[in-house]
Protein backbone atom coordinates (compact mmCIF):
# COMPACT_ATOMS: atom_id res chain seq x y z
CA UNK A 1 0.00 0.00 0.00
CA UNK A 2 1.03 3.23 -1.08
CA UNK A 3 1.68 6.35 1.19
CA UNK A 4 -1.38 7.98 0.09
CA UNK A 5 -3.68 5.06 -0.01
CA UNK A 6 -2.52 4.79 4.01
CA UNK A 7 -3.49 8.56 4.76
CA UNK A 8 -6.16 7.59 2.66
CA UNK A 9 -7.65 4.80 5.17
CA UNK A 10 -6.48 6.54 8.55
CA UNK A 11 -9.01 10.03 7.10
CA UNK A 12 -12.16 7.83 6.35
CA UNK A 13 -11.51 5.71 10.12
CA UNK A 14 -11.08 9.19 11.97
CA UNK A 15 -13.71 10.68 10.57
CA UNK A 16 -16.12 7.75 11.16
CA UNK A 17 -14.90 7.38 14.45
CA UNK A 18 -15.49 11.01 15.31
CA UNK A 19 -18.48 10.73 14.20
CA UNK A 20 -20.02 7.25 16.25
CA UNK A 21 -17.91 8.15 19.12
CA UNK A 22 -15.18 5.91 18.93
CA UNK A 23 -15.43 1.79 19.62
CA UNK A 24 -14.85 1.24 15.14
CA UNK A 25 -13.00 -1.93 14.00
CA UNK A 26 -12.90 -1.41 10.45
CA UNK A 27 -10.10 -1.97 7.83
CA UNK A 28 -7.69 -3.31 9.93
CA UNK A 29 -7.57 -0.43 12.59
CA UNK A 30 -9.31 -0.20 15.61
CA UNK A 31 -10.79 2.80 17.24
CA UNK A 32 -10.92 3.11 21.38
CA UNK A 33 -14.70 4.97 22.45
CA UNK A 34 -14.25 9.05 23.13
CA UNK A 35 -16.29 10.12 25.96
CA UNK A 36 -15.45 13.62 25.21
CA UNK A 37 -17.10 15.64 22.43
CA UNK A 38 -13.57 17.83 22.01
CA UNK A 39 -11.93 14.27 21.26
CA UNK A 40 -14.59 13.66 18.70
CA UNK A 41 -13.55 16.86 16.97
CA UNK A 42 -10.55 16.76 17.16
CA UNK A 43 -10.23 13.24 15.56
CA UNK A 44 -12.86 14.54 12.90
CA UNK A 45 -10.18 17.14 12.18
CA UNK A 46 -7.19 14.72 11.92
CA UNK A 47 -9.17 12.57 9.63
CA UNK A 48 -9.80 15.58 7.82
CA UNK A 49 -6.38 16.34 7.48
CA UNK A 50 -5.33 12.69 6.64
CA UNK A 51 -7.83 13.01 3.46
CA UNK A 52 -6.61 16.41 2.29
CA UNK A 53 -2.97 14.93 2.72
CA UNK A 54 -3.84 12.03 0.88
CA UNK A 55 -4.85 13.66 -2.33
CA UNK A 56 -1.98 16.15 -2.76
CA UNK A 57 0.80 13.49 -1.91
CA UNK A 58 1.96 12.23 -5.18
CA UNK A 59 4.53 9.06 -5.76
CA UNK A 60 8.31 10.74 -7.07
CA UNK A 61 8.51 10.96 -10.32
CA UNK A 62 10.22 8.17 -11.92
CA UNK A 63 13.78 9.37 -13.37
CA UNK A 64 13.93 9.39 -17.37
CA UNK A 65 15.58 6.83 -18.96
CA UNK A 66 19.19 7.80 -19.79
CA UNK A 67 19.88 9.00 -23.75
CA UNK A 68 21.71 6.58 -25.98
CA UNK A 69 24.48 9.26 -26.35
CA UNK A 70 24.91 9.66 -22.57
CA UNK A 71 24.51 6.03 -21.51
CA UNK A 72 27.18 4.77 -23.90
CA UNK A 73 30.64 4.46 -22.77
CA UNK A 74 33.35 6.64 -23.76
CA UNK A 75 34.96 3.96 -25.71
CA UNK A 76 31.53 3.22 -27.72
CA UNK A 77 31.14 6.57 -28.65
CA UNK A 78 34.32 7.40 -29.65
CA UNK A 79 35.46 5.56 -32.72
CA UNK A 80 38.66 3.73 -31.92
CA UNK A 81 41.66 5.01 -34.23
CA UNK A 82 42.54 2.81 -36.38
CA UNK A 83 46.87 1.70 -35.37
CA UNK A 84 48.95 2.78 -37.63
CA UNK A 85 51.01 0.43 -39.34
CA UNK A 86 54.69 0.74 -38.44
CA UNK A 87 55.98 -2.33 -40.59
CA UNK A 88 57.59 -1.44 -44.11
CA UNK A 89 56.49 -2.41 -47.03
CA UNK A 90 58.19 -5.51 -48.30
CA UNK A 91 60.98 -5.02 -50.70
CA UNK A 92 60.75 -6.70 -54.29
CA UNK A 93 62.58 -9.52 -54.54
CA UNK A 94 66.08 -9.00 -55.95
CA UNK A 95 65.50 -12.40 -57.64
CA UNK A 96 62.45 -10.66 -59.27
CA UNK A 97 64.44 -7.77 -60.92
CA UNK A 98 66.46 -7.84 -63.94
CA UNK A 99 70.15 -7.78 -63.54
CA UNK A 100 71.88 -4.74 -65.10
CA UNK A 101 74.08 -6.21 -67.56
CA UNK A 102 78.36 -5.94 -66.84
CA UNK A 103 79.77 -2.58 -68.71
CA UNK A 104 81.79 -3.20 -71.32
CA UNK A 105 85.81 -3.22 -70.23
CA UNK A 106 87.31 0.01 -71.39
CA UNK A 107 90.37 -0.22 -73.22
CA UNK A 108 93.55 0.54 -71.40
CA UNK A 109 95.80 3.02 -73.14
CA UNK A 110 99.47 2.75 -72.48
CA UNK A 111 101.06 5.92 -71.78
CA UNK A 112 103.67 6.64 -74.46
CA UNK A 113 107.20 6.91 -73.37
CA UNK A 114 109.08 10.08 -71.80
CA UNK A 115 112.51 10.58 -72.74
CA UNK A 116 114.63 12.29 -70.03
CA UNK A 117 113.84 16.22 -71.51
CA UNK A 118 110.24 15.06 -70.66
CA UNK A 119 109.22 15.04 -74.26
CA UNK A 120 106.72 11.86 -74.80
CA UNK A 121 107.70 9.67 -77.93
CA UNK A 122 105.25 8.11 -80.13
CA UNK A 123 107.14 5.46 -81.88
CA UNK A 124 109.78 2.83 -80.29
CA UNK A 125 111.56 3.19 -77.01
CA UNK A 126 115.21 3.75 -78.91
CA UNK A 127 113.45 7.08 -80.44
CA UNK A 128 113.07 8.51 -76.67
CA UNK A 129 116.46 8.28 -75.88
CA UNK A 130 118.53 10.90 -77.15
CA UNK A 131 119.56 11.24 -80.66
CA UNK A 132 122.55 9.47 -82.15
CA UNK A 133 125.32 10.88 -84.19
CA UNK A 134 125.27 7.89 -86.35
CA UNK A 135 122.72 5.38 -87.70
CA UNK A 136 123.11 2.15 -85.55
CA UNK A 137 121.94 -1.48 -86.72
CA UNK A 138 121.63 -3.71 -83.45
CA UNK A 139 121.86 -7.50 -84.50
CA UNK A 140 118.32 -7.62 -82.08
CA UNK A 141 116.02 -4.80 -82.57
CA UNK A 142 113.44 -6.67 -80.52
CA UNK A 143 115.87 -7.13 -77.64
CA UNK A 144 117.00 -4.04 -78.18
CA UNK A 145 113.59 -1.82 -77.95
CA UNK A 146 112.72 -4.20 -74.44
CA UNK A 147 116.23 -2.82 -73.51
CA UNK A 148 115.84 0.68 -74.24
CA UNK A 149 112.16 0.29 -72.92
CA UNK A 150 113.95 -0.74 -69.11
CA UNK A 151 115.96 1.96 -69.25
CA UNK A 152 113.27 4.54 -69.55
CA UNK A 153 110.99 2.73 -67.19
CA UNK A 154 114.65 2.59 -64.69
CA UNK A 155 114.88 6.23 -64.84
CA UNK A 156 118.82 5.57 -63.90
CA UNK A 157 121.32 8.38 -65.05
CA UNK A 158 124.77 7.34 -66.49
CA UNK A 159 126.53 8.22 -62.74
CA UNK A 160 123.88 6.55 -60.98
CA UNK A 161 123.81 3.18 -62.88
CA UNK A 162 127.83 3.69 -62.50
CA UNK A 163 127.96 3.64 -58.99
CA UNK A 164 125.37 0.60 -59.37
CA UNK A 165 127.67 -1.29 -61.29
CA UNK A 166 130.95 -0.27 -59.17
CA UNK A 167 128.94 -1.81 -56.39
CA UNK A 168 128.71 -4.89 -57.61
CA UNK A 169 132.27 -5.45 -58.35
CA UNK A 170 132.89 -3.75 -61.52
CA UNK A 171 136.31 -2.63 -62.06
CA UNK A 172 136.25 1.39 -63.18
CA UNK A 173 136.51 1.16 -67.18
CA UNK A 174 133.72 -1.45 -66.79
CA UNK A 175 131.41 0.10 -64.74
CA UNK A 176 131.74 3.33 -66.33
CA UNK A 177 130.26 0.78 -69.63
CA UNK A 178 127.55 -0.91 -67.76
CA UNK A 179 126.82 2.90 -66.39
CA UNK A 180 126.09 3.91 -70.35
CA UNK A 181 123.96 0.96 -70.75
CA UNK A 182 121.89 0.91 -68.36
CA UNK A 183 121.27 4.70 -68.02
CA UNK A 184 118.31 6.52 -70.10
CA UNK A 185 120.48 9.47 -71.06
CA UNK A 186 122.82 7.80 -73.63
CA UNK A 187 122.02 7.54 -77.36
CA UNK A 188 121.34 4.49 -78.88
CA UNK A 189 124.41 4.31 -80.67
CA UNK A 190 126.60 5.18 -77.08
CA UNK A 191 124.80 2.27 -75.74
CA UNK A 192 125.99 -0.17 -78.67
CA UNK A 193 129.22 1.15 -78.52
CA UNK A 194 129.38 0.97 -74.89
CA UNK A 195 127.83 -2.81 -74.87
CA UNK A 196 130.67 -3.91 -77.41
CA UNK A 197 133.52 -2.69 -74.84
CA UNK A 198 131.47 -4.75 -71.56
CA UNK A 199 131.30 -7.99 -73.77
CA UNK A 200 134.96 -7.72 -74.56
CA UNK A 201 136.18 -6.94 -71.26
CA UNK A 202 133.64 -9.54 -69.94
CA UNK A 203 136.16 -12.37 -71.74
CA UNK A 204 139.16 -11.21 -69.81
CA UNK A 205 137.52 -10.45 -66.37
CA UNK A 206 133.86 -12.15 -66.58
CA UNK A 207 133.72 -11.84 -62.40
CA UNK A 208 133.87 -8.17 -62.63
CA UNK A 209 130.53 -8.29 -65.10
CA UNK A 210 127.33 -8.52 -63.35
CA UNK A 211 124.74 -10.66 -64.86
CA UNK A 212 122.05 -7.86 -65.64
CA UNK A 213 124.77 -5.74 -67.18
CA UNK A 214 125.82 -8.88 -69.18
CA UNK A 215 122.14 -9.18 -70.77
CA UNK A 216 121.87 -5.77 -70.98
CA UNK A 217 125.11 -4.93 -73.23
CA UNK A 218 123.74 -8.20 -75.40
CA UNK A 219 120.29 -6.48 -76.37
CA UNK A 220 122.81 -3.32 -77.30
CA UNK A 221 124.99 -5.26 -79.75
Amino acid sequence: MGAAESLLVAGIVCIVAAVVGGGVKMLGAEMPVLSSFGRQALLFAVGLAFLFASFIVVAPKPAPPASASSAASPAQSAPASKPQSTAASPAPATSQLSQPSPPAPVATVSPAPVNPRGRRCAGSPLDCLPKSSAPVVFADPAAARAAAAQNLHDGLSTSEAEIIAASQGASSSIARACGIVASNDSSPLGKHDAAERVVALALVSPSEVSPACRRMSQAFL
